[in-house]
């Protein structure tokens, strides 16, 4: 399984879900990390391999470099672009883009061999603590590792569901030893439970 994992690394969210990426290449060998905030780099990058992981921000209907005050969003994986490999499955480590983008990337016509046969992605926000990312990126990592070791799509989503409910529970029961308070403790189950 040969995979893409595009890291923009464009500010301080997106460089957390790059450690987090980091982590997880350095446990596969047939992952291939592209840091890049250039569309044409991730296109000219992304046909030679069948698989694509993105850590990084999303929007509904794009995966993207967040713009700011006066830098222009650039949107990094779109539509068209996650398109050309047949079976292709897509895991966007991003905000909200796994209704939109996903339904419109995963073809449902029969008549047609699928491009796109699976994207797995968030339907919301994907947040942590700043203060202690650790249990979210951990259960990132850990069912994203069992994927990469031959799990497959099914059972990726279902680790994905237990490894959060992990994490809200770590939380939950060590949050104020690790010195939160408790409106702390409380937004970072809400993480969790996203």
């Amino acid at each position: 399984m040969s995979v893409l994992v595009v890291t923009p690394r464009d500010d301080p969210s997106s460089r957390q879900c790059a450690r987090w990426a980091d982590t997880l290449v350095k446990n596969h060998g047939n992952l291939v990390e592209l840091t890049t905030r250039s569309r044409s780099a991730v296109d000219n990058h992304l046909p030679s391999h069948r698989h694509a992981f993105y850590f990084g921000h999303g929007d509904i209907d794009r995966l993207i470099v967040a713009g700011g005050l006066f830098p222009r969003q650039v949107v990094l994986l779109g539509g068209g672009s996650l398109r050309g490999i047949t079976y292709r499955i897509v895991v966007a480590v991003a905000c909200w883009s796994g209704d939109g983008l996903g339904r419109a990337v995963v073809i449902a016509n029969p008549a047609k061999p699928k491009e796109v046969w699976a994207y797995v992605g968030w339907l919301d926000d994907i947040s942590w603590l700043d203060e202690w990312p650790d249990p979210i990126g951990d259960a990132l990592v850990t069912a994203l590792d069992a994927f990469c070791s031959g799990g497959d799509v099914a059972q990726l989503v279902s680790d994905l569901k237990q490894r959060f409910s992990d994490a809200h529970n770590e939380i939950r029961a060590n949050g104020g030893a690790r010195g939160l308070a408790t409106d702390r403790v409380f937004l970072g189950k809400a993480c969790a439970l996203y």
